[in-house]
């Protein structure tokens, strides 16, 4: 829900959410504990700071487009009123270059892995099928200037650098020959063509972004990439500020009623095999076999385990009795809980089953991580 936006909220008083978000972010900001615990997780929009955890293009308008199915970067890239409001700026020549050493970057990382791969996936910012259109462009820019790229040319390399995060991609591009400052200078000079533009919706630290997700609303500013993995404690306070405050109900809708494209596209695969997870209980089945999941010793995986353990149980009568928990355990320590374990041997493929303690004299270590 926090990574919807709040129109997806529906039928509720969507007014009322929004205020209350408002007021939760004010809230956070001037608590000591809370606004050091947001430093540290979350990169907070400043009118005067480049934001390495958010888009190049995000960081030069300080704005983000209104409706970007309708009209997005991509279709604002190619814009001649874009081309000359940057041009008056005195930041296009300048990001034509960096979408130049970007494309070059990426061509010599790239070369010889497979289009498909997840490394193309997650880190290319244009298809691999679009390298040799992609070279030409990067070799006239190299040969003539960067300057001499006709529109189209031009509006291809503003994709591709409006689309570039510092804080992901780590190509230190921004960094050279003093770019942040003349991204910053630029910014300035945008702000009256943003404030004009009704395709750009203009940051304001104190107002509701309906371009921004609840959760961006919330904190103003994205989650530091460096700071994903690790920020449980953070979470946890803020879904006890969100349940005190009635917050909870309107995100839960605003969730519910995201549209996440054709086979969950919008969807990462955590929130893919958690939804594919609850659709499972759903069908109250006899065994739950998880691949993948809860498979470690953590707190959140034991805890985690305990939960389904506990709904498959306490499966209603008519589903024909209690169900099963079966998962792969990703360590020895894992299996502990399990009232039934299956060993295999990673030596000799042996098959041996029983109780966890049976299993005493195995030598572990020598068997961790196969």
């Amino acid at each position: 829900g926090l990574s919807s936006r709040a129109a997806a909220a529906g039928g509720r008083d969507v007014a009322a959410m929004k205020k209350a978000v408002l007021e939760l972010r004010a809230r956070i900001a001037e608590s000591q504990e809370l606004g050091e615990m947001r430093g540290d997780f979350i990169d907070v929009w400043e009118e005067d700071r480049y934001v390495p955890n958010a888009t190049l293009a995000e960081n030069l308008f300080f704005a983000r487009p209104r409706d970007p199915e309708a009209c997005g970067w991509d279709q604002l890239a190619q814009d001649r009123d874009v081309h000359r409001a940057l041009d008056q700026a005195g930041a296009r020549v300048m990001l034509l270059e960096m979408g130049v050493d970007i494309c070059e970057t990426l061509i010599s990382l790239f070369e010889g892995v497979a289009g498909d791969s997840e490394l193309v996936k997650r880190y290319g910012l244009f298809p691999k099928s679009e390298t040799p259109q992609i070279e030409l462009i990067v070799r006239k820019a190299k040969a003539r200037g960067a300057r001499k790229l006709n529109r189209t040319e031009a509006g291809r390399m503003l994709q591709i650098v409006f689309a570039y995060s510092s804080a992901r991609f780590r190509l230190s591009v921004v960094q050279a020959a003093d770019r942040k400052a003349t991204v910053l200078e630029a910014r300035r000079k945008l702000k009256r063509f943003v404030r004009a533009d009704h395709r750009l919706e203009r940051f304001a630290p104190e107002s509701w972004i309906d371009s921004f997700t609840i959760a961006e609303n919330l904190f103003f500013g994205p989650v530091k990439a460096e700071r994903r993995g690790s920020w449980g404690p953070f979470e946890s306070r803020i879904d006890t500020l969100v349940a005190e405050t009635g917050l909870r109900g309107p995100v839960l809708d605003a969730g519910l009623a995201r549209e996440v494209g054709d086979d969950g596209v919008s969807l990462n695969a955590h929130q893919r095999r958690r939804i594919a997870l609850v659709r499972a209980l759903m069908k109250q089945p006899a065994a739950l076999a998880l691949d993948g999941i809860a498979a470690g010793e953590s707190a959140q995986d034991r805890a985690l385990r305990a939960q389904l353990a506990t709904l498959l149980r306490d499966r209603s009568g008519d589903a024909g009795g209690a169900g099963a928990l079966i998962y792969a355990a990703a360590t020895p320590e894992a299996a502990a809980g399990a009232d039934h374990v299956i060993w295999v041997s990673p030596a000799d493929g042996m098959v041996q089953e029983g109780e966890f303690a049976a299993f005493s004299q195995v030598d572990w270590t020598e068997s961790r991580g196969r």
